[in-house]
């Protein structure tokens, strides 16, 4: 599929060519991971052509330089069908076109002087296909030629540099070869032929890094990151060290890395787990929160921490009675300073909204406990929420600046062994939806920003009870659905990934990512241009990136074995992700970009 340069990976709208001064036209062809450059020549001139009058060559040149032709169209096709992941026979093709082209074509003598015909410059031509943000600008070629001319400036009638003759002699006996070699020299050194000949970056520039470790001493688990505040990255865990559990972060920047020693936020010798971040602005204000056994329960407490990196007071976030588990922190869609920290106790669900300030009090949610995100915002910044209360799906709302969540109303009844409450989630335009496993089916609703949640719609067939559903919406508004189909008689099974529409119904099939053994949670992120799905298959990390229309990327394996299942991915807020997991008692992680 040909893919526009500046999208940076595959799933960018349409395509786009660029185009200089000698005859010869640069289509880009690419995936997620993959970067072809075919170069077509579209002006050869062959048994005779008129170019400021007319001319003949002989049949050698016409067989040489049809070869050549017919050559590259077979390269871009089978380029392009097959997605080839080296362009090593890419690099041949361009450095023999590029030689042959000047031998094979005559010196064209004019008959008439040529008309004044104004081209555009080739720097402005690399402009349009100049990358969008987030993405990093592609490489520039210099518009300037020997002897000071601007490359296709206007020039006089009286300019010998407008002789066709001294242009084809220019290209062909300086220019081109000179392009060839390097291009032969890249594929001696084993790089494109698209970055000497000056193409723009494209999706083969973005991979995953290579691994870091986060933590040394002691034995550290549950990871998980945030990415915000003006391209600052925050990485938290528990560790066990000195015989103390303690919840930790370290701060730093995708590209540079965390920097300096862990900040202890708590620690003592009974439990602490869940830890979870989210920055609040973009000063790079953090909030974490956490839990810990305290006064015989366990509880939900947060702090706030500087952008200096100075952690605040902490504050008990849920009180005495039930225990507290799973805090959440959740996003609006329409502004990133806008969060909420949710959490579930035994027999219900708790939510408190978050500022720079602190945690305001939380509010009690009916119905039973949600575990994982207790709520969506819309657009509008109403927090929206879908508990079960055992036979019911309920639809229960608190509207901005509200006191209490509304008396909840019926989206769907299912059996009372459908687990409890479904997996939520909103999109960039608002939308808010509900994904729960009803029987052995799948079920989903979709409530537009304002509105109210439509009738349920089933997405999958009944067969396999789905297990581990996991709800994200990409940049196109495209829902993505992950869940786990255990095979029968094993803990492991299935990964398999649905598309929905606008509607809640499936825009395709269901995407098989791993056909066997998988038998953890799948994790899910998105960033401004994709989303990515990660799992763990025995000791191995797996991830894959999915743009929208649902094109897929190469299923990656990062380094280093993955234990207890700790896999967790973070989107980037312009592009990329972060994914963190335990290796060897060891946090690790890996960075896309």
């Amino acid at each position: 599929m040909l893919q526009k340069v500046a999208g940076g990976f595959a799933g960018s709208a349409g395509w786009t060519s660029f185009s200089s001064t000698p005859p010869v036209l640069g289509v880009v062809a690419g995936t997620e991971n993959d970067c072809v450059v075919v170069v077509v020549p579209v002006v050869v001139v062959t048994a005779g052509a008129t170019i400021g009058g007319t001319v003949s060559t002989g049949p050698v040149s016409t067989v040489v330089v049809g070869a050549v032709v017919l050559g590259s169209l077979i390269v871009c096709v089978v380029g392009v069908r097959f997605s080839l992941r080296t362009t090593v026979s890419i690099c041949v093709w361009v450095a023999v076109e590029l030689l042959v082209l000047p031998i094979a074509t005559p010196k064209i003598a004019p008959s008439v002087p040529p008309r004044r015909t104004p081209t555009r410059p080739i720097e402005s031509c690399w402009r349009a296909v100049s990358t969008p943000r987030g993405y990093g600008a592609g490489p520039r070629i210099s518009s300037r030629r020997s002897g000071g001319d601007s490359v296709g400036a206007m020039r006089t009638p009286h300019s010998p540099s407008r002789d066709p003759t001294d242009r084809r002699r220019r290209w062909g006996t300086g220019r081109l070869p000179t392009a060839a070699l390097a291009a032969l020299a890249a594929l001696a050194a084993g790089f494109p032929a698209a970055v000497v000949l000056g193409a723009p970056a494209c999706a083969g520039a973005s991979q995953w890094s290579a691994t870091r470790t986060a933590t040394g001493a002691g034995s550290s688990s549950q990871p998980v990151a945030s990415v915000g505040g003006g391209d600052r990255l925050a990485i938290g865990w528990i560790r066990r060290l000195g015989g103390l559990n303690r919840a930790e972060l370290r701060e730093g920047t995708p590209a540079g890395g965390l920097r300096g020693p862990a900040l202890v936020l708590d620690a003592q010798t009974h439990l602490v787990d869940s830890p979870a971040l989210a920055f609040l602005d973009h000063r790079g204000t953090l909030a974490v929160a956490w839990r810990r056994y305290l006064d015989g329960n366990h509880r939900i407490r947060g702090a706030i921490v500087s952008p200096a990196g100075r952690a605040g007071p902490v504050a008990t976030l849920s009180g005495a009675g039930e225990s507290a588990y799973s805090p959440t922190f959740i996003h609006s869609p329409a502004s990133f300073e806008t969060v909420a920290l949710g959490w579930s106790r035994r027999t219900f669900s708790q939510l408190a909204n978050v500022t720079t300030a602190g945690f305001a009090s939380p509010l009690m949610l009916p119905g039973a406990p949600i575990f994982g995100a207790v709520a969506a915002f819309d657009g509008a910044g109403t927090e929206v929420a879908a508990p079960s209360n055992g036979q019911q799906i309920l639809d229960t709302e608190r509207p901005a600046g509200a006191a209490s969540f509304s008396q909840p109303t019926v989206i769907a009844s299912k059996p009372t062994d459908a687990g409890a409450g479904p997996a939520i989630a909103s999109t960039p335009n608002g939308s808010v939806v509900a994904v729960w496993a009803q029987g052995t089916a799948l079920m989903a609703a979709v409530r537009p920003q304002g509105g109210v949640f439509a009738a349920p719609v089933q997405i999958a067939p009944a067969g396999r009870e789905p297990r581990f559903v996991v709800v994200t919406a990409d940049s196109a508004n495209e829902i993505l659905v992950a869940y786990l189909l255990p095979s029968a008689n094993l803990p492991s099974g299935s990964l398999e990934v649905l598309r929905l529409g606008p509607t809640g119904r499936p825009l395709a099939p269901a995407i098989t990512l791993a056909a066997t053994s998988v038998s953890s949670p799948p994790s899910v992120a998105t960033d401004n241009s994709g989303a990515f799905v990660g799992w763990s298959s025995g000791t191995a990390v797996h991830v894959i990136r999915i743009a929208p229309g649902g094109i897929l990327g190469p299923v990656r394996t990062l380094p280093g074995p993955i234990e207890f299942d700790s896999l967790s991915l973070t989107g980037m807020p312009s592009f990329g992700a972060v994914a963190t997991w335990v290796s060897h008692d060891r946090i690790v992680y890996s960075v896309y970009r």
